[in-house]
Order: C-alpha cells, then structure tokens, then sequence
C-alpha cells in the first residue's frame, strides 16, 4: 500500500496542536509530549531507512523542507498566493479571503488556503496524493530554479510544464488539511511547530543522527545507514561510523555563541579549548576531486 501523504500532515498537525495547547513554562512536557507521538508514529507506519514502503528521505524531506537547502522553489507568500488563487478559480470575495494572511492575526498563507478550502470541500478524496508523489514534484519544482543546487537542477527535463501547472496538478488533489501543510513546505516554514528534530532522527534510526554529522544531505546519510544494513555482521566495522566522501557536504559541527569572556569561561566548564583569528568573509566547503578533470571542483555554501 502506498505510503499517503495525508499520513505526514496528520503528525505535522498533531505537533502543531501540541505547541497551540502548551504554555511555555511547560516546555519539559511538550518535548515529552512531541516525542512519544513521534515515536508511536514512526512504528505505526514502520519509517526506517530500509523500508520497502516508506522512502525516510521523503519523510524527512517533508518534516524538515528547510534543511533542503538544494532545492529552491522560487516561490514566496505572494507569489504562491497568486498561482493558487488561478489554480482554484477564486472569485473576488475569496481572493480576498485567500490573501488574509497579509494582515497580522489572520494566520499565515497556510492557514488562509486551508479556511478558503474548507468551505467548499465535501466528500472523500477519491485520488489521495501520495508522500512519493509529492517529493517528486517538489523536485521537478525546483529544478527548474537556477538557485538550486547543480545536481538538483542537472535533473531537469525540457518538459515545458510551467511551475504553476505542477503546482495546480497536485492542489487539486489535496484536502484542505493537507493543502494547508504542502504551502508551508514550499515557503519552507514550520514556525508554528515546536518539536526536536533529534526524536524524528532518532525514532527512525539511531544512527541518522551520528550519519548527518558527516553526511549533511538527507540522501547520503540514509544511503550510507542502507548500505550497513545490507553487510553481514561479520562485515561490519568495530564502530560503524561514517566516513567523509567527496562530493559530499560535511554537517557543521555544533557550536554554541559566546556572548562574553566570561560566558566563553562558564560554557567551557574546565576543557580544553583552542583559539584561532576570526575573519570575515564567506563560509564554504570545497571539494576537489583529481579524478575528474577539469571538473573537479565543488563548492558548499553555509
């Protein structure tokens, strides 16, 4: 059975309403909260990186869009608004009721695509999208943005279907709830959930945590755990620890900001520390690759 994406949007509410119901003096309990729905979540529907059924990939594409740095939809609020007020053929009235989100209190873009759906919506979706699909035109998305990455771009087919096409394609085929979250995926904002990204990790593979300190891309780090799946024991390394390949992005390594001497003092806690100039400028990775020519360079943003 395929995996829906109206699966993902359901715990993508669960945390929301979590976060709406907690008062901040309980952020103890919400992390508790979040993490045993999580948790039961990803049994239910048997996430794993080997998962025959379910692509972890995808899943972690859809609940983290904006750690998919690569892909670059070129969309933001008013123009997403706009192609889905053509792609519902919106009267007046409910165009204005769509852009409510320009006004503070109204609820964000997401919130206003799922109030102005809600009123006409009726009946059970007889085609209901599925997390693959969703992925897939995400993908084609932004691969038609020359802000993406190369590879994601060098994915592109001449297909001549514009962005608002796609876009129109998969909306109409979404429930008001699920329409709801797949904007706030293409604006990459999630700033009404209040949940650690470590349990989703965590709850899917223990060592996806440890894999994305070395592998920053979702693909790489899932790809390498599915490759340690595959080995017989007898095969497998002392510590099964990920090792940098080129081409790769490496994860950044967690740092916290100092904000005095004294803080630097207090956060250091008695370890020994290494201090070096700071200079301004860009941060980037760079990769060289002999083995391919002319085109053995590849550079990494922050």
């Amino acid at each position: 059975m395929p995996f829906l994406f109206s699966a993902v949007t359901d715990l993508l509410q669960a945390l929301e309403d979590n976060a709406a119901s907690t008062k901040k003096a309980m952020k103890g309990w919400l992390d508790q909260k979040n993490k045993d729905h999580i948790e039961s979540w990803v049994k239910s529907y048997k996430v794993t990186v080997d998962s025959p059924v379910v692509d972890a990939v995808a899943v972690l594409s859809a609940l983290f869009p904006d750690k998919r740095t690569d892909r670059v939809y070129g969309l933001q609020a008013p123009s997403l608004s706009k192609i889905l007020g053509r792609c519902f053929k919106l009267g007046t009235a409910r165009i204005k009721q769509l852009d409510q989100w320009k006004t503070p209190g109204n609820g964000d873009l997401g919130v206003c695509v799922e109030r102005t759906l809600r009123e006409t919506e009726h009946g059970q979706i007889i085609n209901p999208v599925t997390l693959d699909e969703i992925d897939s035109i995400l993908h084609i998305i932004a691969s038609k943005c020359r802000f993406s990455a190369p590879g994601v771009q060098a994915t592109a087919n001449d297909d001549g279907i514009e962005t608002s096409k796609l876009i129109d394609s998969v909306y109409r085929r979404l429930s008001s709830k699920e329409a709801q979250w797949l904007t706030r995926m293409i604006l990459k904002d999630f700033s009404t959930l209040d949940f650690k990204s470590y349990h989703v990790l965590n709850a899917i593979d223990p060592g996806l945590v440890n894999a994305l300190s070395v592998h920053s891309t979702y693909e790489a780090a899932v790809g390498f755990l599915r490759h340690q799946k595959t080995l017989p024991e007898s095969q497998l390394p002392p510590t099964a620890s990920p090792k940098p390949i080129i081409g790769s992005k490496i994860g950044r390594v967690p740092y916290l900001k100092g904000r005095s001497v004294k803080n630097v003092v207090k956060l250091a806690a008695g370890r020994k520390m290494s201090v070096e100039q700071k200079y301004d400028g860009e941060y980037c990775q760079i990769h060289i690759d002999l083995a391919k020519g002319d085109d053995c360079i590849r550079i990494f943003s922050k």
